[in-house]
This record gives structure tokens, C-alpha cells and sequence, in this order.
């Protein structure tokens, strides 16, 4: 009988099959939390509040996609400029020379890619971090003045820069002279007729008292670069259908865009 009493216990095991291994892991909101302090330094954080990037030894590893790429700073300080760069990305961002306390660019992410971010006050120093072949996430929306913190995802206010257009067009090329001269290029082209789409603005300013900002009569307009920067930043912003302007902050020195 007991021989019996086994096999009735195999078959029903076997009927069953084995016990299921449950892997529970939470999944990180696709935002990275950059960081500014008053001493001007620079920190890199998910929203479960690990760092992000190594300066040395084996690099961070976050899953691809698309991602918000979260800005914050106490205000009233030196704000450096924070430089990500790899495969589709490549942002240089100083909160508008400090005249913003928060804001969000956005970021896609490739598989099995390598990215580093620096502190431009620290440019000896590279941080690196790696993308899994995982991918998670869809496209954000462009927005601007958001408020993150490492409990959640970011709020967002209504200072929408274009649609939630996600096709990349390319590379837009501004550059603001000494006198305050503005011009904008695409394709080594005057970009005056642009096809709707995400693009990277790409501004060399040398000049310290004029900037640029961008937008439409139906939209706030966004400041690129203030009046006093000066330097080189990079933004990735939303272009929808309609008119648009490039111009130096309070209105002077005006570009006209047709977005198709």
C-alpha cells in the first residue's frame, strides 16, 4: 500500500507541476532627479532614490526608455551646467542660468547603451551609468517648470513647449553674437520652415546681455538662454503645427518659424 501511496502523490505532483517562483521588483518611475546645491554640486537620482552614474568601478545600470529628465535647485545660487551625453542624448543644461528653480527635459534612452553626465564645475570628473536591454516607459510630454522629488514622479505646471509629438527631427543650430544677434539653422539652412516634431536646440551664446527663448501666441514662451548666460546648451523641446518666434528675452532681435 505504501507503494501505492506514492505513486498517487507523484502523479497528483505531476498533475500540478512544480510550485511557481514568484519575483516581485518594483519598477522605478522613468525620471531621473538631477540635483543642484548650493555649493555647486551635482547629484543623479531615480525616484527610489538611488544614485545614478560612477565615478569609478562598475557603472550604474537603469532600464532604457523614455525618461524625464527632472531638474531642481534651492534658487539663489551658482547653478553649473550639467552635461548628459550617449546614444540619442546629448543635454547641457544650467536652469536658465539659474533663473529657474525646476524644470524637465525629456530623454530617450537606448538598450544596452553607455551614457555619463558631468558637473561642468568638476569636468575632470565623468559619472557613467548603462541601460539594460530592458526598455520600459513611453514618451512624456514636453513640459517645463516641474517640481520632482525622490518619493514620486514630478508635478508638471501648464508651460507646455509644442505638442506630444514624438517623431526626432533632428538638430537645430541657434547661436546668439556678442551684439545680440540671433540666427537659427537646421540642415545648415535659415530654418524658416520646419516639419512638426521633437528636435535638439543647440545654442552657442556669447553674448551677456541678450538670451533666447522660444515660442507661439498660443504658448508661454520658454527662455533657452537667459540674458546673462553665456556659454553653450542644448534643450530638446516639442515643435507643433503653427507660427513660432526665436527671440531674446523680452521680445527684441524676432525670428519667425512656420511649423508644418
Amino acid at each position: 500500500m505504501k507503494w501505492l501511496v506514492a505513486l498517487v502523490a507523484a502523479l497528483a505532483l505531476g498533475a500540478l507541476g512544480p510550485a511557481p517562483v514568484v519575483h516581485a521588483r518594483g519598477v522605478d518611475n522613468l525620471t531621473l532627479y538631477v540635483y543642484f546645491d548650493a555649493n555647486e554640486n551635482i547629484s543623479v537620482r531615480l525616484s527610489s532614490g538611488a544614485t545614478v552614474g560612477t565615478a569609478s568601478g562598475q557603472p550604474t545600470v537603469i532600464p532604457a526608455g523614455y525618461y524625464t529628465v527632472a531638474f531642481e535647485q534651492p534658487g539663489c545660487v551658482a547653478v553649473p551646467t550639467f552635461e548628459l551625453q550617449g546614444p540619442g542624448v546629448n543635454i547641457a543644461d544650467n536652469m536658465s542660468g539659474g533663473e529657474v528653480t525646476s524644470h524637465t527635459d525629456p530623454a530617450n534612452l537606448q538598450p544596452s547603451s553607455t551614457y555619463t553626465w558631468r558637473n561642468d564645475a568638476a569636468r575632470s570628473v565623468s559619472y557613467t551609468f548603462v541601460t539594460s536591454s530592458q526598455v520600459l516607459g513611453t514618451s512624456p510630454a514636453q513640459v517645463s517648470g516641474s517640481s520632482g522629488k525622490p518619493s514620486g514622479p514630478p508635478t508638471t505646471n501648464t508651460d507646455i513647449v509644442g505638442s506630444q509629438a514624438v517623431v526626432s527631427r533632428g538638430t537645430l543650430k541657434a547661436s546668439v553674437t556678442a551684439a545680440g544677434k540671433l540666427t537659427l539653422t537646421f540642415g545648415g539652412k535659415p530654418a524658416k520652415t520646419l516639419r512638426a516634431g521633437l528636435y535638439t536646440v543647440a545654442v552657442t551664446d556669447r553674448s551677456r546681455a541678450a538670451g533666447l527663448e522660444l515660442g507661439s501666441p498660443s504658448r508661454k514662451n520658454r527662455t533657452i538662454t537667459s540674458a546673462a548666460f553665456v556659454g553653450r546648451r542644448s534643450v530638446s523641446v516639442d515643435l507643433a503645427s503653427g507660427s513660432w518666434t526665436v527671440a531674446s528675452p523680452g521680445g527684441k532681435r524676432q525670428l519667425a518659424i512656420t511649423v508644418t
